[in-house]
């Protein structure tokens, strides 16, 4: 068995693909996912986690990494918003983004949301109607109402299964490096590295760069 750290994003954008991968190379494995939180670094250092997935950035020793891709957060409204014919034609700018009121996730790892750093460089700000622990429950709040929620690329894809309508954000914000982490005392553990190949073979750097804004600009997702 093994145990890893993922977060509400990893879960949604991220696990499945491994789920799959693992039932065809090793169906009798077990794969515990745990919810990361305060204590997941530790536990990752006394050997009760094997590995985590990892979106805060830069780690030191006893800590090891494997960069598995990039994303940047991408518009997501209802197809019912007053903004979504003008999402629909990537029409969305700056004064439409801010007219709204938004939905965002309180991720405790990170220190500040890169949407609103770039925001209060230009001298404004958006105003947050709803905080929520995750994205997979924000994606149903936003149904049927004048909420935008700017959630990271990979998963305004499942999103768009709702119904919801992506569109690329009125303002740069930087790719944030997604990684695979692990204790050092892994790294040559065979199971160990057997599981972090596996999980890389699934996502590298470019896979999910794209921002996918429409059926048009969707690119097929690929297979390893």
């Amino acid at each position: 068995m093994f145990r890893i750290g993922a977060s509400d994003y990893s879960t949604t954008a991220v696990l499945p693909d491994v789920i799959r991968a693992l039932r065809v190379a090793a169906p009798g494995v077990m794969l515990e996912a745990e919810a990361f939180g305060e204590q997941s670094l530790a536990r990752l250092e006394i050997g009760e986690l094997d590995c985590s997935f990892w979106g805060g950035g830069p780690l030191k020793e006893p800590f090891h990494s494997q960069l598995l891709f990039r994303d940047r957060p991408v518009g997501l409204v209802c197809g019912s918003h007053p903004l979504a014919k003008r999402a629909r034609r990537g029409a969305v700018n700056i004064e439409d983004y801010l007219r709204y009121p938004h939905a965002q996730i309180k991720v405790g790892q990170i220190a500040a949301n890169p949407i609103d750093t770039a925001l209060a460089a230009m001298g404004r700000a958006r105003r947050i109607a709803i905080m929520t622990p995750g994205y997979s429950a924000n994606f149903a709040l936003i149904v049927g109402s004048d909420l935008i929620l700017s959630p990271p690329a990979r998963l305004a894809r499942e999103a768009e299964r709702l119904g919801l309508v992506a569109f690329e954000l009125p303002i740069s914000v930087p790719y944030n490096p997604y990684a695979l982490i692990w204790h050092r005392r892994a790294d040559a553990d065979p199971a160990n590295l057997w599981l972090r190949r596996l999980i890389a073979s699934q996502h590298d750097e470019n896979a999910g760069s794209a921002i996918v804004v429409s059926k048009q600009a969707r690119r097929a997702r690929r297979v390893p």
